[in-house]
């Protein structure tokens, strides 16, 4: 097992991520055509808040959430975090190449029967995770937090296991299943100790497969973020 140092690490960890400045805009106003499906709308005199479905694959929203890229202050938090899971980390970082597994992945949520991806009001919570050779990435407020890759298998049929170890929660294993073939909807389980939180992702390729649903408006008090529907995903992973 090859042993990186710090800076070796750091390299594997930002290996594709090119510097961006990519600012979430929030608009003034929407003007959408009379055919636009709105989800919510508020106006008073010192707040707006509008919720709609994007279809438009085109669109400046859309393509800003497909953009992985990250700005100077995001390389900076990500350099950081590195920094603080490789004080912590299991000694011997080692490369997986995970071939079949995609690095780049967008969250999805239920609304209405159907999944959609969600451009959020507040940037920073677009909920993004990447994958490198030795980390799996997942996106916060305040940035992306690294996880050690220990061990990663591939179990066929769609499934993957992988053994990570972060800085705030340990060692723990992450399930990945697929359980759409045709739109690559995938199930992400993180299994921490006492804890287990499941969510929908799916590959950035294949973001297409699914319609965004864009949250904006400006006031005098923070802009609430959409509420989705709830999801059961035992049911969801038994049913595919």
């Amino acid at each position: 097992m090859k042993t990186f140092t710090f800076a070796g690490l750091l390299f594997l960890c930002l290996a594709g991520v090119k510097s961006h400045h990519n600012a979430l805009t929030i608009l003034s106003h929407v003007d959408k055509s009379i055919d636009t499906m709105f989800l919510l709308k508020e106006h008073h005199a010192d707040y707006y808040q509008v919720a709609y479905i994007e279809n438009n694959r085109n669109s400046a929203d859309y393509k800003n959430l497909l953009d992985f890229r990250l700005d100077s202050d995001e390389n900076e938090e990500y350099r950081e975090n590195c920094k603080a899971l490789y004080k912590n980390a299991v000694k011997g970082f080692k490369k997986y190449k995970m071939t079949g597994l995609p690095r780049q992945w967008l969250p999805v949520y239920k609304h209405a029967s159907k999944y959609y991806l969600y451009s959020p009001s507040e940037e920073g919570a677009e909920g993004r995770l990447m994958i490198t050779d030795t980390a799996v990435c997942f996106m916060y407020l305040d940035g992306y937090y690294p996880e050690q890759i220990l061990s990663a298998t591939n179990e066929g049929a769609g499934k993957w296991r992988l053994s990570t170890f972060s800085a705030t929660y340990g060692r723990h294993p992450i399930i990945v299943h697929t359980i759409d073939a045709k739109t690559h909807l995938a199930v992400w389980g993180n299994l921490y100790k006492g804890d287990h939180r499941y969510n929908l992702y799916v590959p950035r390729e294949y973001a297409y497969n699914f319609d965004m649903v864009v949250n904006r408006g400006r006031g005098n008090v923070k802009v609430r973020e959409f509420n989705f529907d709830k999801i059961d995903f035992q049911k969801i992973s038994k049913n595919r």
